[in-house]
């Protein structure tokens, strides 16, 4: 089936900004009023990012927003390469997690070398311990402190900054190719950065079960890989980063995680303008969207 391959991706790239507005901003707000702020930035990383990963706990990453502010009003200076304060840090999120498991492998606030027990299934209980740094340890081995601003600065550097960002976030126990990713894409967004089109720009494009999904139809294509998916969106797309933004806030927002929802949208452009249309209607019943806002967000995709 013939599909109107830039007309999806110019609606996607338009709900970028209804995602960074309702779901990104949120949670950047303070950081952006006091930038520069070691412990706001690792607030960002922390809640927004790092436990992002598939089976986590919803808890990890509201625990570690208290832990940093905690921190915040314990500490004036933020210095990580203070091993009290790695330690106070894992111990102050570990205690708001009570009797929960801290799952230390994947845990980006557990430190270096801390060891816990491996339940093996009908075989004895081993010991181990973790192999990669905390975030805070991470910090602290790159010499800088805040997180955002180090990774702003690797993007602006270009081709061998970005891999060099996406490299390091990867270091950090618990950080996989897929949130280094997020945080990378996300920064871009924030701050509108100028990025050059090279192969290393597929690593500002986590690719999830939606990126996967939508792409492989537009592409017609089901073996596509995870690569081949990102290097579609990068050929094809006018802003490849608002365009994987928007693919994900469509399908999980504007669709409601229904497959059928996304496929049908994408075989006809009126169905997913009309998907757009009725989600935004939603917000505002749901008092999450003024009327002035639904009125924008519509003419923006009706023109689109």
């Amino acid at each position: 089936m013939a599909r109107d391959v830039k007309g999806c991706l110019d609606c996607f790239e338009r709900l970028a900004e209804l995602h960074k507005s309702r779901l990104v901003e949120p949670h950047w707000k303070d950081y952006l009023a006091a930038p520069g702020n070691p412990w706001l930035a690792m607030k960002i990383f922390l809640i927004g990012y790092a436990f992002e990963r598939q089976g986590r706990s919803e808890d990890y990453s509201w625990a570690a927003g208290d832990t940093v502010a905690r921190m915040m009003s314990k500490y004036d200076k933020f210095v990580p390469c203070d091993n009290t304060l790695v330690q106070r840090f894992w111990k102050d999120f570990c205690r708001r997690l009570e009797s929960a498991s801290l799952n230390h492998k994947n845990n980006p606030c557990c430190p270096l070398g801390t060891k816990y027990i491996t339940e093996n299934k009908g075989k004895a209980e081993t010991e181990t311990s973790t192999s990669k740094p905390s975030v805070i340890e991470f910090l602290a081995a790159n010499n800088m402190v805040d997180i955002v601003h180090w990774t702003k600065t690797k993007i602006a550097a270009g081709t061998a900054g970005i891999r060099g960002a996406h490299e390091g976030l990867c270091t950090i126990n618990g950080i996989g190719v897929k949130i280094a990713s997020l945080f990378l894409r996300d920064i871009c967004l924030v701050y509108k950065c100028s990025l050059p089109r090279s192969e290393d720009r597929r690593l500002l494009q986590p690719v999830d079960v939606w990126i996967r999904f939508v792409i492989q139809l537009l592409a017609d294509d089901q073996s596509l890989s995870d690569e081949g998916c990102a290097d579609y969106i990068i050929r094809h797309a006018q802003d490849p980063e608002a365009a994987n933004t928007g693919i994900w806030y469509f399908c999980a927002r504007a669709c409601e995680s229904s497959r059928y929802k996304v496929r049908e949208s994408l075989n006809d452009m009126v169905r997913m303008k009309a998907s757009i249309t009725d989600h935004l209607e939603s917000l505002i019943i749901d008092g999450k969207l003024a009327e002035s806002q639904q009125l924008h967000w519509r003419s923006s995709v009706q023109t689109g």
